[in-house]
Order: C-alpha cells, then structure tokens, then sequence
C-alpha cells in the first residue's frame, strides 16, 4: 500500500443484499491481502499510477481479477458483490454450483457515476 499523498485511488464499493450480508469479503490488491470489506461497506485504496489486479474473495470461493490501469491522477469506482438475489437464494443447488464453478459466485465491475 502507498501513502495517502499519492492520489491515484481505487474506489470499491459492495453491494448490500441477503446473501453473505453477515460475512465479510477478503479484498485482494496484486495477490496481496488489502482489507476486508462488509455488506453495503465502501473503502478507498490509496494506489500508484500503472497496472493493477484486484479480487475478493469469501471462503473458498474467489472473483476473476479485474484488471486496471490507472494514469497518474485517476481514480477508478469499482463495486463488488455476488449475483444471488431473489429466488434464487432458495435454490438448493447454488451452493454446489459455487464449488466446482467458484469464479461465478462473485463479481466486480466498473460503475461510471459518482457517488455510487
């Protein structure tokens, strides 16, 4: 991690809803271990300009890693979650679903508004 004087920043918030709204995320910044974040939380990754991967990960189960490329003086708004909701919560099978197919649990994806 940089010091806060640099200004280049990764904004990631994380979705509120039923599903693991108890259980934290690990946040994970170029396979290094940042910070966990909780249901509905958002934290702010102070970052240098160039090249980055980030993911979360909740037990077992990981995201893809999001690839980023920030220029000196850019800040980036990510947020994060799980497609669970609704109906499908109630589905028996998601749970196996998550084991053999893990990176489908959760996602990240770049939101273009401020604030989230």
């Amino acid at each position: 991690m940089v010091s806060t004087l640099d200004k280049e920043f990764i904004r990631l918030k994380r979705t509120s809803q039923f599903a693991n709204r108890a259980r934290k995320f690990k946040v994970y910044l170029d396979n290094q271990y940042i910070n966990d974040i909780a249901n509905g939380e958002e934290i702010s990754i102070p970052v240098r300009a160039g090249s980055h991967q980030l993911h979360i990960t909740i037990d077992w189960v990981k995201s893809e890693k999001y690839e980023i490329e920030l220029a000196k003086g850019d800040n980036i708004n990510l947020l994060c979650g799980s497609p669970l909701k609704g109906i499908i919560l109630w589905i028996p099978f998601v749970a196996l679903i998550s084991t053999f197919v893990p990176k489908w649990y959760l996602f990240i994806k770049k939101v273009d508004s401020e604030p989230f």
